[in-house]
Protein backbone atom coordinates (compact mmCIF):
# COMPACT_ATOMS: atom_id res chain seq x y z
CA UNK A 1 0.00 0.00 0.00
CA UNK A 2 3.10 2.37 1.30
CA UNK A 3 4.81 1.64 -2.13
CA UNK A 4 1.47 2.19 -4.11
CA UNK A 5 0.56 5.74 -2.89
CA UNK A 6 4.48 6.62 -3.23
CA UNK A 7 4.71 5.61 -7.12
CA UNK A 8 1.26 7.98 -6.87
CA UNK A 9 2.75 10.91 -5.43
CA UNK A 10 6.07 10.53 -7.65
CA UNK A 11 3.65 10.47 -10.91
CA UNK A 12 1.82 13.36 -9.72
CA UNK A 13 4.81 15.30 -8.64
CA UNK A 14 6.53 14.58 -12.76
CA UNK A 15 3.13 15.58 -14.11
CA UNK A 16 2.85 18.79 -12.12
CA UNK A 17 5.97 20.09 -12.42
CA UNK A 18 6.03 21.36 -16.25
CA UNK A 19 2.61 22.65 -15.60
CA UNK A 20 4.15 25.03 -13.02
CA UNK A 21 6.99 25.82 -14.70
CA UNK A 22 4.65 26.85 -17.62
CA UNK A 23 2.73 28.77 -14.98
CA UNK A 24 5.97 30.31 -13.84
CA UNK A 25 7.12 31.15 -17.08
CA UNK A 26 3.86 33.07 -18.05
CA UNK A 27 3.75 34.81 -15.15
CA UNK A 28 7.64 36.06 -15.82
CA UNK A 29 6.63 37.04 -19.49
CA UNK A 30 2.99 38.93 -17.82
CA UNK A 31 5.63 41.04 -15.82
CA UNK A 32 8.19 41.94 -18.56
CA UNK A 33 5.23 43.19 -20.74
CA UNK A 34 3.56 44.95 -17.67
CA UNK A 35 7.81 46.46 -17.41
CA UNK A 36 8.19 47.10 -21.32
CA UNK A 37 4.42 49.01 -21.11
CA UNK A 38 5.57 51.49 -18.49
CA UNK A 39 8.55 51.96 -20.05
CA UNK A 40 7.08 53.15 -23.53
CA UNK A 41 6.27 56.85 -23.60
CA UNK A 42 4.40 58.19 -26.21
CA UNK A 43 6.29 61.29 -28.57
CA UNK A 44 4.02 63.50 -27.01
CA UNK A 45 4.25 62.89 -23.56
CA UNK A 46 8.64 62.52 -24.14
CA UNK A 47 8.17 66.29 -26.07
CA UNK A 48 5.86 67.59 -23.15
CA UNK A 49 8.31 66.10 -20.75
CA UNK A 50 11.50 67.66 -22.22
CA UNK A 51 9.16 70.89 -22.45
CA UNK A 52 8.15 70.88 -18.93
CA UNK A 53 11.41 69.71 -16.95
CA UNK A 54 14.08 70.32 -19.48
CA UNK A 55 16.41 73.32 -18.75
CA UNK A 56 18.16 76.20 -21.54
CA UNK A 57 19.98 79.03 -21.20
CA UNK A 58 19.45 82.23 -23.77
CA UNK A 59 21.57 84.92 -25.01
CA UNK A 60 19.79 86.11 -27.96
CA UNK A 61 20.41 89.49 -29.49
CA UNK A 62 18.12 90.26 -32.57
CA UNK A 63 18.92 86.53 -33.56
CA UNK A 64 16.90 85.27 -35.91
CA UNK A 65 13.39 83.91 -35.21
CA UNK A 66 14.42 80.59 -37.26
CA UNK A 67 17.66 80.52 -35.35
CA UNK A 68 16.49 80.95 -31.92
CA UNK A 69 14.00 78.23 -32.59
CA UNK A 70 16.57 76.29 -33.84
CA UNK A 71 18.94 76.72 -30.73
CA UNK A 72 16.39 75.93 -28.26
CA UNK A 73 15.51 72.30 -30.39
CA UNK A 74 18.97 71.23 -30.85
CA UNK A 75 19.59 72.36 -26.85
CA UNK A 76 16.56 70.53 -25.32
CA UNK A 77 16.78 67.38 -28.08
CA UNK A 78 13.49 67.81 -28.77
CA UNK A 79 12.29 68.24 -32.80
CA UNK A 80 10.52 71.12 -33.00
CA UNK A 81 8.49 72.01 -36.45
CA UNK A 82 8.84 76.28 -37.30
CA UNK A 83 5.72 77.37 -39.96
CA UNK A 84 7.53 80.07 -41.44
CA UNK A 85 6.94 82.47 -44.74
CA UNK A 86 9.32 81.08 -46.60
CA UNK A 87 7.46 77.67 -46.78
CA UNK A 88 5.66 76.92 -49.33
CA UNK A 89 2.40 77.51 -48.05
CA UNK A 90 3.29 80.99 -47.45
CA UNK A 91 1.94 82.40 -44.22
CA UNK A 92 3.64 82.06 -40.98
CA UNK A 93 6.54 83.59 -38.63
CA UNK A 94 8.90 85.64 -40.57
CA UNK A 95 12.41 83.66 -40.21
CA UNK A 96 14.55 86.79 -40.16
CA UNK A 97 12.71 88.68 -37.32
CA UNK A 98 14.88 89.64 -34.61
CA UNK A 99 14.93 88.23 -31.24
CA UNK A 100 16.09 89.53 -27.70
CA UNK A 101 15.82 87.49 -24.69
CA UNK A 102 18.56 86.49 -22.15
CA UNK A 103 17.29 84.21 -19.35
CA UNK A 104 19.23 81.64 -17.69
CA UNK A 105 17.55 77.94 -16.53
CA UNK A 106 14.20 78.21 -18.24
CA UNK A 107 12.23 75.62 -19.06
CA UNK A 108 11.78 74.22 -22.24
CA UNK A 109 8.25 75.73 -22.46
CA UNK A 110 8.98 79.13 -21.00
CA UNK A 111 11.92 79.45 -24.08
CA UNK A 112 9.89 78.75 -26.68
CA UNK A 113 6.34 80.94 -25.18
CA UNK A 114 8.76 84.21 -24.91
CA UNK A 115 10.33 83.87 -28.24
CA UNK A 116 6.93 83.40 -29.72
CA UNK A 117 5.55 86.19 -27.64
CA UNK A 118 7.62 88.42 -29.87
CA UNK A 119 6.99 86.60 -32.87
CA UNK A 120 3.50 87.88 -32.08
CA UNK A 121 4.12 91.23 -32.87
CA UNK A 122 3.30 91.07 -36.85
CA UNK A 123 0.37 88.10 -35.79
CA UNK A 124 -0.20 86.23 -33.33
CA UNK A 125 1.76 83.13 -32.84
CA UNK A 126 1.44 79.67 -30.89
CA UNK A 127 2.51 76.08 -30.40
CA UNK A 128 1.07 72.68 -30.52
CA UNK A 129 1.40 69.49 -30.29
CA UNK A 130 1.60 66.91 -33.30
CA UNK A 131 2.43 63.33 -33.37
CA UNK A 132 6.39 63.75 -34.33
CA UNK A 133 6.62 66.98 -31.95
CA UNK A 134 6.00 70.35 -31.30
CA UNK A 135 4.86 72.90 -34.01
CA UNK A 136 5.12 76.65 -33.79
CA UNK A 137 3.82 79.37 -36.21
CA UNK A 138 1.03 81.68 -36.32
CA UNK A 139 -2.43 80.59 -34.97
CA UNK A 140 -3.78 80.83 -38.90
CA UNK A 141 -0.97 78.65 -40.15
CA UNK A 142 -1.72 75.94 -37.46
CA UNK A 143 -5.09 75.97 -37.75
CA UNK A 144 -4.97 74.44 -41.13
CA UNK A 145 -7.39 71.87 -42.42
CA UNK A 146 -5.11 68.77 -41.81
CA UNK A 147 -4.41 70.19 -38.20
CA UNK A 148 -7.81 69.84 -36.87
CA UNK A 149 -9.01 66.79 -34.99
CA UNK A 150 -12.31 65.90 -33.51
CA UNK A 151 -12.58 65.35 -29.60
CA UNK A 152 -15.45 65.02 -27.20
CA UNK A 153 -15.59 66.37 -24.33
CA UNK A 154 -18.04 65.21 -20.95
CA UNK A 155 -20.28 68.08 -19.62
CA UNK A 156 -23.49 66.01 -18.31
CA UNK A 157 -22.22 66.86 -14.52
CA UNK A 158 -21.96 70.14 -15.23
CA UNK A 159 -25.52 70.29 -16.68
CA UNK A 160 -27.11 68.77 -13.62
CA UNK A 161 -29.02 70.83 -11.32
CA UNK A 162 -30.21 69.59 -7.87
CA UNK A 163 -34.13 69.69 -7.25
CA UNK A 164 -34.84 73.06 -5.08
CA UNK A 165 -37.90 72.89 -3.10
CA UNK A 166 -39.41 76.67 -2.54
CA UNK A 167 -41.80 75.91 0.23
CA UNK A 168 -40.39 73.64 3.18
CA UNK A 169 -43.55 71.46 4.78
CA UNK A 170 -45.26 73.27 7.79
CA UNK A 171 -46.29 70.55 10.66
CA UNK A 172 -49.69 71.57 11.65
CA UNK A 173 -49.84 69.79 15.30
CA UNK A 174 -52.65 71.26 16.66
CA UNK A 175 -55.20 70.95 13.60
CA UNK A 176 -55.33 66.88 14.57
CA UNK A 177 -54.86 67.49 18.27
CA UNK A 178 -56.21 70.97 19.24
CA UNK A 179 -55.15 72.56 22.61
CA UNK A 180 -57.63 71.75 25.18
CA UNK A 181 -58.31 74.99 28.01
CA UNK A 182 -60.21 73.98 30.93
CA UNK A 183 -62.11 76.65 30.42
CA UNK A 184 -62.72 78.05 27.05
CA UNK A 185 -62.72 73.87 25.87
CA UNK A 186 -60.50 72.53 22.97
CA UNK A 187 -59.48 75.29 20.46
CA UNK A 188 -56.50 76.05 17.73
CA UNK A 189 -54.34 78.61 18.28
CA UNK A 190 -53.96 81.76 15.92
CA UNK A 191 -51.57 80.66 12.83
CA UNK A 192 -52.48 77.01 12.49
CA UNK A 193 -54.74 77.02 9.18
CA UNK A 194 -54.40 75.62 5.92
CA UNK A 195 -54.34 71.96 3.96
CA UNK A 196 -53.24 69.48 5.99
CA UNK A 197 -53.11 65.56 6.05
CA UNK A 198 -54.25 63.66 9.09
CA UNK A 199 -50.95 63.67 10.54
CA UNK A 200 -50.77 67.53 10.57
CA UNK A 201 -48.16 67.73 7.72
CA UNK A 202 -48.94 70.52 5.10
CA UNK A 203 -49.10 68.79 1.85
CA UNK A 204 -49.64 72.10 -1.12
CA UNK A 205 -45.87 72.62 -0.80
CA UNK A 206 -44.05 72.58 -4.05
CA UNK A 207 -40.73 71.03 -4.97
CA UNK A 208 -39.48 71.60 -8.23
CA UNK A 209 -36.48 70.41 -10.27
CA UNK A 210 -34.73 73.50 -11.67
CA UNK A 211 -37.96 75.86 -11.18
CA UNK A 212 -37.31 78.96 -13.44
CA UNK A 213 -33.93 77.44 -15.07
CA UNK A 214 -33.21 76.17 -18.49
CA UNK A 215 -33.44 72.56 -19.50
CA UNK A 216 -29.90 70.91 -20.34
CA UNK A 217 -30.20 71.76 -24.17
CA UNK A 218 -30.34 75.53 -23.40
CA UNK A 219 -27.76 74.95 -20.51
CA UNK A 220 -25.44 73.38 -22.42
CA UNK A 221 -25.78 76.17 -25.18
CA UNK A 222 -25.10 78.69 -22.41
CA UNK A 223 -21.85 76.58 -21.54
CA UNK A 224 -20.61 76.61 -25.82
CA UNK A 225 -21.28 80.64 -25.50
CA UNK A 226 -19.17 81.14 -22.71
CA UNK A 227 -16.62 78.65 -24.53
CA UNK A 228 -16.68 80.90 -27.82
CA UNK A 229 -16.30 83.92 -26.41
CA UNK A 230 -13.65 83.35 -24.03
CA UNK A 231 -11.01 80.92 -25.77
CA UNK A 232 -9.67 82.20 -29.62
CA UNK A 233 -12.82 84.01 -30.25
CA UNK A 234 -12.43 84.84 -33.61
CA UNK A 235 -11.52 81.10 -34.25
CA UNK A 236 -14.97 79.86 -34.14
CA UNK A 237 -17.66 79.14 -37.24
CA UNK A 238 -20.57 80.73 -34.72
CA UNK A 239 -18.32 83.75 -34.38
CA UNK A 240 -17.65 83.53 -38.10
CA UNK A 241 -14.23 82.03 -37.86
CA UNK A 242 -12.92 79.04 -39.91
CA UNK A 243 -10.91 77.15 -37.67
CA UNK A 244 -12.85 75.56 -35.15
CA UNK A 245 -16.89 74.71 -34.55
CA UNK A 246 -18.88 73.25 -31.34
CA UNK A 247 -21.68 71.54 -30.98
CA UNK A 248 -23.53 69.50 -28.22
CA UNK A 249 -25.09 66.50 -28.26
CA UNK A 250 -26.20 64.06 -25.55
CA UNK A 251 -24.78 64.85 -22.80
CA UNK A 252 -20.90 65.86 -24.78
CA UNK A 253 -19.68 68.94 -26.42
CA UNK A 254 -18.62 67.89 -30.01
CA UNK A 255 -15.29 69.89 -31.10
CA UNK A 256 -13.21 70.33 -34.22
CA UNK A 257 -9.85 72.89 -33.75
CA UNK A 258 -6.87 72.34 -33.84
CA UNK A 259 -4.71 70.91 -31.08
CA UNK A 260 -3.88 74.85 -29.68
CA UNK A 261 -7.59 75.14 -28.66
CA UNK A 262 -7.83 71.66 -27.82
CA UNK A 263 -5.58 72.38 -25.04
CA UNK A 264 -7.41 75.46 -23.40
CA UNK A 265 -10.38 73.35 -23.37
CA UNK A 266 -9.24 70.42 -22.00
CA UNK A 267 -5.62 70.89 -20.61
CA UNK A 268 -2.99 67.47 -21.62
CA UNK A 269 -2.84 64.39 -19.51
CA UNK A 270 -0.45 65.05 -15.81
CA UNK A 271 2.98 64.62 -17.42
CA UNK A 272 5.26 62.78 -14.81
CA UNK A 273 9.12 63.65 -14.32
CA UNK A 274 11.34 61.56 -16.40
CA UNK A 275 12.98 59.17 -14.82
CA UNK A 276 16.75 59.29 -14.07
CA UNK A 277 18.81 56.09 -15.32
CA UNK A 278 21.74 56.11 -12.64
CA UNK A 279 25.30 54.53 -13.87
CA UNK A 280 26.24 51.75 -11.27
CA UNK A 281 28.81 52.14 -9.14
CA UNK A 282 32.25 51.66 -9.95
CA UNK A 283 33.33 47.58 -9.71
CA UNK A 284 30.10 47.02 -9.73
CA UNK A 285 29.02 43.36 -10.73
CA UNK A 286 26.20 43.70 -13.44
CA UNK A 287 23.88 41.40 -15.34
CA UNK A 288 22.06 42.02 -18.63
CA UNK A 289 18.46 40.20 -19.02
CA UNK A 290 18.60 39.70 -22.37
CA UNK A 291 15.24 40.33 -24.21
CA UNK A 292 11.97 37.85 -24.41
Amino acid sequence: MRRTLLTISCLLALLATPALAQSLSGRIQAVRQQHTQRATVSPQVKTLQTLLYGRVTVNFDETPAREAIEFIANTLGVPIAGRYLDDPAGHGIDPDLPISLRAADLTGLDAIELVLEQCSADEPSTWQLTRRGLEVGTKERLSAPAARSLRTYPIEAMLFEPTRYDDAPKLGIFIDNPVYDPYAGPYTPPGASGSFSSRGVVVNQSGRSGTGTPDRTARANELIELIIATVEPLAWIQNGGEWASVQYHDGFLVVRAPDYIHRQLGGYPRVPRPRPHPEPPAGARTTTTPPP
